[in-house]
């Protein structure tokens, strides 16, 4: 059924930094160590992404990633990921609203491209990615650091783990993921939010580059 209960966010981290785990390739040669016990917004299969080496591999998830909040898009990663992502023990929440999810908090999909200010509703575009900003400043950040976000395909693949199933053609990244990080960007900025990538050989510029070590 259509979702009928909405999660109404309230900034409760209000000027704090965020830390954002992205799908992408680099994400596992990221030292996650120093994000324990901050802020973090793990998107799609990050959820389980964990501090040490010995978690960087293919199969079902051990455990959790000792993270606050996990995000995910839309039916079809529910569909495939759903009965694992019960195990995440923090705030699960979504933009999907064609189901109402048990145990996931519903957010209003608001206007596409847009910093959506309306309490309940949030902006999106056309990826997970660019959520982590928005429900950053969605929870009253003053920053969201990125990271994972590689915004292109490596050798290996397009992100850290091979499970996806659907295909993504090379050219989404610039055709079909780009223009809304675009229109968002100027609005963060515009609104005070900082937002700095800090994936190496990221193909993301429309935010400032910067080192996770600056902001640990």
């Amino acid at each position: 059924m259509p979702v009928e209960r909405y999660w109404e966010p309230t900034p409760f981290w209000k000027g704090e930094t965020a830390f954002v785990l992205g799908g992408g390739p680099s994400l596992r040669e990221v030292d996650l160590s120093p994000l324990v016990g901050r802020c973090v917004i793990a998107l799609n299969n990050s959820w389980y992404a964990r501090p040490g080496v010995e978690f960087w591999r293919d199969d079902a998830p051990i455990e959790p990633g000792p993270w606050q909040i996990a995000y995910f898009n839309d039916g079809p990663w529910w569909d495939q990921y759903g009965d694992e992502f019960r195990r995440f023990p923090g705030l699960q929440c979504t933009i999907f609203a064609n189901r109402q999810l048990p145990g996931v908090a519903h957010l209003r999909r608001g206007r596409q491209s847009i910093v959506d200010e309306r309490p309940g509703w949030i902006g999106y575009g056309n990826d997970a990615g660019i959520m982590g900003p928005l429900l950053a400043h969605k929870l009253g950040c003053r920053r969201a650091v990125l990271l994972g976000y590689d915004f292109r395909r490596a050798p290996d693949g397009h992100n850290w783990h091979s499970r996806h199933t659907r295909p993504i053609p090379a050219h989404a990244y610039q055709q079909m993921y780009l223009g809304p990080y675009r229109e968002i960007a100027p609005q963060l900025a515009g609104r005070g939010f900082d937002v700095v990538n800090c994936t190496p050989g990221s193909a993301l510029d429309v935010f400032r580059f910067g080192d996770l070590k600056d902001f640990v």
